[in-house]
């Protein structure tokens, strides 16, 4: 637990570490989350740039290990984001990769229990009319409105 916890403590994003979600909660809030990885020297400047509408946002990547650069981005179901990743070498930086992080439709954004699947599950019974479905992620969704407010306060509700 202590070696997951600082990973998330420094925001560290590795996909293979989601798997640990059930174990460690702090990696349940990375639900939707996609990842580009790619490696140059270790140290190196290396930035992610994500075609947001009609102009590139530049990040720079985590490197968690000596050598490999990380990113993660949350995208909701259909959704997909361009990059380029440029490498900084003598202060001159080189194109190094580019592709597309896309969140696949054929994937039930109604499973579990994050708010974007309880709100994608309201909106699918609302469109059915099930309204014991509608009453049920209500419930849900006003207990853990309700948990989080009581749990988390924020500075000016205390």
């Amino acid at each position: 637990d202590r070696f997951l916890g600082s990973l998330t403590d420094a925001e560290t994003g590795m996909p293979f570490l989601y798997a640990y979600r059930d174990h460690f909660p702090a990696l349940a809030l990375a639900d939707g989350m996609r990842y580009v990885q790619t490696s140059a020297a270790p140290g190196s400047v290396v930035t992610i740039w994500l075609k947001r509408r009609t102009e590139y946002q530049q990040k720079r990547m985590k490197e968690p290990y000596p050598g490999i650069y990380t990113h993660g981005e949350i995208l909701f179901p259909g959704e997909s984001l361009c990059y380029y990743i440029t490498v900084r070498e003598n202060e001159i930086e080189k194109l190094c990769t580019s592709g597309t992080l896309a969140c696949d439709l054929a994937e039930d954004p109604t499973e579990g229990e994050s708010r974007y699947a309880l709100t994608s599950r309201l909106i699918r019974a609302k469109t059915q009319n099930d309204r014991d479905t509608i009453r049920e992620t209500l419930g849900l969704l006003y207990k853990n409105e309700f948990l989080s407010e009581k749990l988390f306060p924020l500075p000016e509700d205390t």
